[in-house]
């Protein structure tokens, strides 16, 4: 259901001059070479979410955790995620009230200064978790992804990201190009598909069958 008529004219434009983005019933009907994944999930796989007191003996390079020949990668929640800023906020310096609310301190323009300075995360993974969940469909260092929960009040309702292939909670979702990668991460940023999304997202989610049309 749209809100306005006008809402519903501006949808009707853009399906009629934009193809959708996979069409099941098509052989050819996925050009981008387009899927989906979501990692981990916040509960069920809870059981293999680390915390730093899990780490006390072990070495902290300033994102990833190692212990023996392991290594344990940080896990990205969405309000840690931004429009090209994988930096966007850090647990580090989290206050009870800010944790309450959902919410996390904003990295400052001098901290994005710092190449080497990392957002703390709250959990990390077992990298060899990570590439289990992408062996066969992706094999670079950073995956693109977006936030799931979103309002519809917000400047931009769509917020796409390029970050670390680490660990993602269920807040992210990614979406695992073919050969067009640096098009896909274009085309996500374009005014047209955030408009498309926020006429069209229910309960303030972009899942992504939502995300296929």
């Amino acid at each position: 259901m749209f809100r306005t008529r006008v809402d519903a004219d501006i949808t009707l434009g853009i399906y009629s001059r934009h193809r959708v983005l996979i069409r099941d019933d098509d052989a050819d009907g996925n050009p981008w070479g387009l899927s989906f994944a979501r990692l981990f999930d916040m509960a069920n796989d809870s059981g293999l979410f680390r915390s730093p007191e899990d780490f006390a003996d072990d070495q902290f390079n300033g994102w990833s955790y190692k212990r023996n020949s392991k290594e344990y990668v940080p896990l990205y929640e969405a309000k840690m995620l931004s429009h090209f800023d994988h930096r966007f906020a850090t647990y580090r310096g989290a206050t009870q009230a800010q944790l309450n609310v959902g919410a996390l301190p904003r990295l400052a323009n001098s901290d994005h200064d710092d190449p080497n300075l990392e957002p703390l995360a709250h959990y990390w993974v077992d990298r060899s978790e990570v590439a289990a969940r992408l062996k066969g469909r992706w094999d670079r260092d950073w995956v693109l992804g977006w936030r799931r929960i979103t309002k519809a009040e917000q400047m931009r309702t769509f917020i796409p990201t390029v970050m670390p292939a680490a660990a993602a909670g269920d807040s992210i979702f990614l979406g695992v190009p073919g050969q067009r990668s640096p098009w896909t991460h274009g085309s996500w940023r374009v005014v047209k598909l955030g408009v498309r999304l926020r006429r069209e997202a229910e309960a303030e989610r972009i899942e992504h069958e939502l995300f296929r049309g």
